[in-house]
């Protein structure tokens, strides 16, 4: 009993660690944000001096046409963002505003509900989104005399989108156990278009940039050793991910997470292999331990638009030796789990929920789960699946 009460008292007091850490971490954040009047008209004569391009002295080769984009922020709070290669990619027109984190950086907002990271780099402009990161002036633009003259007070309140609203609301913990190599536990993102980081329980950790182009997230992570593979600088999504909301989990392509007040109770993980297709969600309470089993609550969810049936389902194990360059297999894959669902037919939105106990045969820290779904409409067959790695303990 004595042990018991002991462990208990050491999970709470890393608990209250890892709480302090990141409000250290919010307050260290927000003091970044005051910069001056004078700095802020600075950089909005910056900004509307010069139309920007990302193609500007470059020379291409190759048969094909560039793609080119063509920025321009006014002063009266107009914003035009074209991009063109050998037809017209994106037109997009509308009001713009801006907020600084220092004196030469900050987050640009558009009324579309996107929100840019940008930096001011000599006399270019860094813009981070997952095409076009560097723009330089691309000639002066014309102003009325009427026009000339507005500051940084001219712009108009710019609404955020519910996206970015729940994005930094709270921070977001991982969900599950996976790929903790790679993956970080513990996210949060700024208001200023910067975001921290913390991995396998705070061992690593490390900040950077993000952005939000529409539904588009683009994070850009400071130099850092958090991917345990080495030779590559850990990131917490892709380059031009789409995160969703499913109840309260943010949802990325490889990864899920929890709004840290909103504790979901159990590990939960969640992928849809064709984006809007058949969703497979799974909830577990214990551990990964060899020869022990586990139950898993798993549901399938039509997040098409057109009747799906399920077809084929399979588990199974894989293990795995890491190298400089990822990892590569050791032996044959072990079914853990053959079902057939064929016969069971979802129209939209519509679930279908199935309980099953697997019992892993093997152990080791890099061990691939992997999760494959066979299912059809009436234009194709899918054949979904997706792999994760864990740790199976002896």
């Amino acid at each position: 009993m004595k042990k018991k009460k002991i462990v208990i008292f050491v999970v709470i007091l890393v608990i209250l660690i890892i709480t302090v850490f990141v409000i250290n971490s919010l307050q260290k954040q927000q003091e970044t944000t005051v910069v001056s009047q004078a700095i802020e008209n600075e950089i909005f004569q910056f900004l509307t001096k010069t139309k920007w391009g990302d193609c500007v002295n470059r020379v291409f080769e190759g048969p094909f046409a560039p793609s080119c984009t063509a920025l321009e922020f006014r002063k009266n709070g107009d914003y035009s963002w074209s991009t063109f290669s050998d037809y017209q990619e994106r037109s997009q027109n509308g009001k713009w505003n801006f907020k600084l984190r220092n004196e030469t950086s900050g987050v640009i907002y558009l009324d579309d509900g996107s929100i840019i990271s940008f930096e001011k780099v000599g006399q270019n402009l860094n813009f981070l989104t997952y095409r076009s990161p560097d723009f330089l002036p691309a000639g002066e633009i014309n102003y009325s005399a009427l026009e000339a003259v507005l500051s940084r007070d001219s712009l108009p309140k710019i609404k955020p989108s519910e996206m970015y609203k729940k994005l930094i609301v709270n921070p977001w913990k991982k969900t599950n156990d996976f790929d903790l190599f790679m993956d970080p536990q513990l996210i949060i993102f700024y208001d200023n278009g910067r975001f921290f980081a913390s991995y396998r329980d705070n061992t690593c950790t490390h900040e950077g940039y993000w952005s939000l182009d529409g539904i588009i997230l683009t994070p850009l992570s400071d130099t850092n050793n958090c991917d345990l593979r080495g030779n590559t600088t850990a990131s917490i999504a892709a380059s031009n991910e789409k995160p969703t909301f499913e109840g309260d989990l943010l949802v990325f392509y490889s990864a899920s997470y929890f709004n840290v007040e909103k504790d979901i109770g159990k590990k939960t993980f969640t992928f849809d292999a064709y984006t809007n297709s058949v969703r497979v969600t799974g909830e577990y309470s214990d551990s990964f331990i060899k020869n022990t089993p586990i139950s898993i609550d798993f549901t399938f969810q039509n997040a098409d638009n057109t009747d799906k049936e399920l077809g084929r389902f399979e588990i199974k194990l894989q293990k795995l030796k890491p190298t400089d360059n990822g990892f590569t297999r050791e032996g044959e894959s072990l079914l853990l789990l053959g079902k057939d669902y064929s016969g069971i037919r979802l129209s939209p939105n519509q679930t279908h929920k199935d309980k099953i106990t697997i019992t892993p045969s093997i152990s080791g820290n890099y061990i691939n789960l992997e999760i494959l779904l066979n299912f059809n409409d009436k234009r194709q067959s899918y054949y979904g699946r997706r792999g994760y790695i864990l740790e199976i303990k002896e």
